[in-house]
């Protein structure tokens, strides 16, 4: 019977020309001869759906996603850091062609010394004190970060005088910053705050009295702190310089200590000295403290 393979066949079969065919029950295209000279026993070749191919296609266009344009890395908030070891993520934008940020692009990230600090994936680790370029590439986008980073081992402020600081007198303060090696940092100006400035102020690195009273000085530069005391006094007061033996007065020329070390403070008082004589004695004086 026509359309009927030869021995009884139920299988019909398309014939085209050329060493191939195509079967009706949907076994798919075949190499060879025709289907009808084909034994019954002959291996089948599944079928591949067409569906298939289409999403490996679309899965590789949406694994490449949009390609970075622009990029921006912003500098560390401070370049002072604790120590060795610390690490401090980056910020950074990432615009794609449509001026569209975006959240998760792929970077490759280097440092020109990794042995002043490392980075991976946005991380940065500080390994010393040093200078170092940190660059991040994503297409044909490149962002340079030139960063120099210190770690901060020590901090010393020193106001010479400031407890008793006349009204209207300038010091200049005194800094001395080091890293993790001791070495001396040149460039480093804390940040000064006054408890009071209508007592005591900072300019240009400088304490200015201004008032009668006393006030907090604070020094600070990264993570480290430093307090010192400020007392401001009236212009016309007068230290005295004590020891804990005597206290040396003049008196018309003629040098004399006091018989015992007078119980007043170093500090602010006014004072107000008796002299005395006798015919066995040098003139003598004893101080009475008062207070300002």
């Amino acid at each position: 019977m026509p359309g009927r393979e030869a021995g009884g066949g139920r299988r019909a079969a398309l014939n085209l020309e050329g060493p191939f065919s195509y079967a009706a029950d949907g076994v798919g295209l075949q190499w060879g001869l025709p289907t009808h000279l084909r034994r019954r026993d002959a291996v089948k070749t599944p079928r591949i759906p067409i569906c298939l191919p289409l999403v490996a296609v679309i899965g590789l266009l949406s694994a490449c996603g949009p390609t970075p344009t622009t990029m921006k890395l912003e500098p560390l908030e401070t370049k002072y850091l604790r120590t060795p070891g610390q690490t401090v993520k980056l910020a950074y934008e990432v615009f794609d062609a449509e001026g569209q940020p975006m959240s998760n692009p792929k970077l490759r990230w280097t440092s020109s010394a990794p042995d002043v600090a490392q980075v991976q994936e946005g991380l940065l680790t500080v390994r010393k004190s040093g200078k170092t370029t940190i660059g991040a590439t994503g297409g044909k986008v490149r962002a340079a970060l030139p960063l120099e980073l210190t770690i901060l081992n020590s901090l010393d402020v020193r106001a010479p005088g400031a407890d008793f600081l006349e009204v209207g007198r300038v010091i200049k303060l005194r800094v001395v910053a080091r890293n993790e090696q001791g070495s001396s940092l040149q460039d480093a100006m804390p940040t000064f705050r006054s408890s009071d400035e209508t007592v005591a102020r900072v300019e240009d690195g400088q304490l200015v009295a201004v008032r009668p009273g006393k006030a907090t000085l604070s020094a600070t530069l990264g993570h480290l702190s430093r307090h010192i005391a400020v007392q401001v006094v009236p212009a016309d007061f007068a230290r005295l310089g004590l020891n804990l033996t005597h206290h040396a007065f003049q008196r018309r020329g003629s040098p004399c200590s006091s018989r015992r070390a007078p119980s007043i403070a170093a500090a602010s008082c006014w004072t107000r000295c008796r002299w005395s004589s006798s015919p066995r004695t040098p003139p003598w004086c004893r101080c009475h403290p008062k207070a300002a």
